[in-house]
């Protein structure tokens, strides 16, 4: 009978396991303004939200266990669950702990005061401004509980960043060197795939679209000989395959080492031009990034 006890009480404790979150943030001396002001946003903001949602939130000042708190800091972005990413102030150690969470392919949100100028390698990604006062606060919580939720309520534990896109894109040209295709032929398997996932959910794949009238591109160009395409290039390689720059919109933006190449067009064109692009900067010799949407 005691065993039968003990067996349900264990069952009971693993079934109620909260949720871990962690907090990473510029932290500073005691009494400092930074330690002041990021005491206030867990206290006020980040913990009351995340416990709505069945967290247990720590930051790297709260770690009470013994050892090493460098080795506890590591062990909780590894392993959380979930990990808030405060960038305010662009402190060096945030980042590198930023990267790490990246790394390993796990949620992350991240939040940093407006006015903050991101650097290249994340102004991109998913980010929640704030401003720092009452009213701000208020708009930080309703942001939080939106991405939260986006995350806890997802199918897929997956997350996208800078770190998994490019493992992803290395795994794609393995496995093209792997079967001696083209990346023409790997691009349309790939999405005779997704369209026919579209179809057995008894939804035809052009009804999907007729709600939205304009389609986007997005491409991320490096090279590692450093011999990045200039502008004219990219209006040529474009200009090829759509005929003349596409109705909408090109940007083109170059940088020491990438080159971001974004384009929006009309619906009629979804989505076989647009892997075009992409494999024609692929045949030049680019490493190449794509992302594609509806807007």
């Amino acid at each position: 009978m005691s065993e039968e006890r003990k067996s349900y009480a264990i069952q009971f404790e693993i079934s109620n396991e909260k949720k871990r979150c962690f907090v990473i943030t510029p932290i500073g001396p005691d009494g400092s303004e930074i330690r002041r002001a990021t005491n206030g946003l867990l206290q006020s903001v980040l913990r009351p939200v995340l416990v709505e949602f069945g967290y247990e939130v720590k930051a790297a000042h709260e770690m009470e266990e013994g050892g090493s708190i460098t080795n506890q800091v590591v062990k909780a972005i590894l392993e959380d669950d979930l990990v808030v990413a405060n960038l305010t102030g662009l402190n060096p150690n945030v980042m590198y702990e930023l990267a790490i969470r990246h790394g390993v392919n796990k949620p992350v949100i991240a939040i940093v005061e407006k006015g903050t100028s991101l650097p290249f390698d994340i102004n991109q990604e998913r980010t929640i401004f704030f401003v720092n006062d009452f009213e701000g606060g208020e708009e930080l919580r309703s942001a939080l509980r939106k991405a939260v939720r986006r995350i806890t309520e997802g199918s897929s534990k997956e997350t996208d960043n800078p770190i998994t896109r490019v493992v992803k894109d290395t795994l794609i040209k393995k496995d093209l060197d792997i079967k001696h295709g083209s990346v023409n032929d790997y691009m349309l398997e790939k999405l005779d795939l997704i369209l026919s996932k579209v179809e057995r959910n008894n939804i035809p794949a052009s009804s999907r679209l007729e709600d939205h009238s304009i389609f986007s591109a997005s491409y991320t160009i490096t090279s590692k000989d450093k011999k990045l395409p200039t502008l004219e290039q990219a209006i040529e390689i474009v200009s090829s395959i759509f005929g003349s720059i596409p109705a909408g919109s090109m940007t083109f933006d170059r940088y020491n080492d990438s080159c971001e190449l974004f384009l929006k067009y009309e619906i009629d064109l979804y989505p076989t031009s647009a892997i075009e692009v992409y494999a024609r900067l692929y045949d030049l010799g680019y490493d190449v990034t794509m992302s594609l949407g509806l807007v």
